[in-house]
């Protein structure tokens, strides 16, 4: 037994030394993909988030206790550069209900040259100014926000790349998202809009401006104005922009309902003093405005599987059209597959009028494929379109 009980120690002692030096080996190992976690009791529901060191991370988070008691912490953290990484990791969050007229109140601010900023569970407002800034940033996520009655933007975005924006509601913006001369991976994807507030030449859920580069979307969004309590332009603008051949600009499943009364803005305008590589596809349209899409200018731009929804109005003119309004090139326009049905009553006007060649944009391909039968009924959308909130808070929201 003792000669037993003698050779436990030594195998403990042994198997010691050996754990030792694997702990260090795993150590040296780790430390060549570092990565600076935050604690999951720092996080809203314990959910723990992975950022990349780098020396320009910064993250930006809103602490609930377990008596589900917010605490906002603004204070924006630095690590130390452990390697060449430029990537904000955010998992996936999963789906869940975020009570955007309870959140803590967030300050507006200017963010210059920052990367790996993530912003989320906050609401702002700015009667004087814009709610959010970002000059030259990337890698920047915000989401689950309530972006509230600015005076300007409620996000501005001037230059930068790879800005992801989901999942927020907005309300009585002069102008929703501003992107100007941005580079590249500016997603924009699942938020609500509520009333913007205009008027021309703001008064957009969304615009591109001078934009460029891969990986620029706009999808799954909502959006609802009621007249007399908004005055929006154009939607969604495109403005001077342009994707790829290989990544167009790509402008999908959205739901807008509500426009006007400007004689001159609508749904969704691309080409827009020229731009172009841009598709949009499987939008719906209801009373959006003066027009439904349209392809001012450009090239390759394609509108394809939208349904566009116009009443008589007294500034409704066209459901889509190709015209080049402002001298610039345009060409490789293709009008396909859209089931339109758009009332005019501009000028006093009493008739369909769903589709305009201005025959100056060269040959429209897909013209014949287009159909004129489009009901309400067959729509099947709810009344309350804006979800993020209840019926009752929506009426707060819009002064009700």
């Amino acid at each position: 037994m003792l000669f037993l009980y003698s050779n436990n120690i030594y195998m403990k002692y042994l198997l010691f030394i050996i754990a030792t030096i694997c702990i260090s080996a795993c150590g040296e190992n780790t430390s060549q993909n570092k990565t600076a976690k935050i604690d999951e009791a720092s996080l809203t529901d314990g959910i723990q988030i992975t950022v990349t060191e780098n020396k320009d991370t910064h993250v930006l988070i809103t602490k609930t206790d377990s008596l589900n008691r917010k605490k906002t912490n603004e204070e924006i953290r630095p690590y130390k550069k452990s390697f060449a990484a430029d990537t904000l990791i955010v998992p996936t969050l999963p789906a869940k209900k975020v009570a955007y007229l309870s959140l803590p109140v967030g300050t507006p601010v200017v963010y210059n040259n920052l990367a790996n900023l993530l912003i989320e569970n906050l609401h702002f407002t700015n009667s004087s100014g814009n709610n959010l800034v970002l000059n030259n940033c990337r890698n920047i996520s915000i989401r689950n926000c309530f972006f509230d009655n600015s005076f300007l933007e409620a996000i501005s975005i001037k230059e930068g790349s790879k800005i992801t924006i989901e999942n927020n509601l907005f309300a009585n913006n002069k102008n929703g998202i501003y992107a100007l001369k941005a580079t590249g991976g500016i997603v924009i994807r699942n938020n609500q809009f509520v009333n913007i507030k205009g008027p021309n030449p703001r008064g957009q859920y969304i615009q591109f401006d001078s934009c460029s580069g891969e990986g620029n979307i706009i999808e799954n969004n909502k959006g609802e104005c009621w007249l007399g309590e908004s005055d929006p332009e154009d939607l969604i603008s495109i403005y001077k922009s342009r994707g790829t051949e290989t990544s167009p600009i790509i402008i999908r499943n959205n739901i807008f309902r509500g426009g006007g009364p400007s004689d001159s803005g609508g749904g969704i305008m691309t080409g827009d003093n020229d731009g172009g590589y841009v598709i949009v596809e499987n939008n719906i349209l209801v009373d959006p405005g003066q027009y439904g899409i349209a392809a001012a200018g450009g090239s390759n731009i394609i509108i394809r599987n939208n349904k566009i929804f116009g009443r008589l109005q007294n500034f409704t003119n066209v459901g889509i059209y190709a015209w080049a309004q402002s001298g610039a090139p345009c060409s490789a326009i293709v009008i396909e597959n859209n089931n339109i049905n758009f009332t005019r009553g501009i000028n006093g006007d009493n008739e369909k009028y769903n589709l305009w060649d201005a025959k100056n944009c060269g040959t429209i391909m897909g013209l014949a494929t287009n159909r004129f039968t489009l009901t309400l009924e067959e729509l099947k959308l709810p009344v309350h379109l804006i979800d993020f909130v209840t019926p009752a808070e929506l009426l707060k929201i819009r002064g009700k």
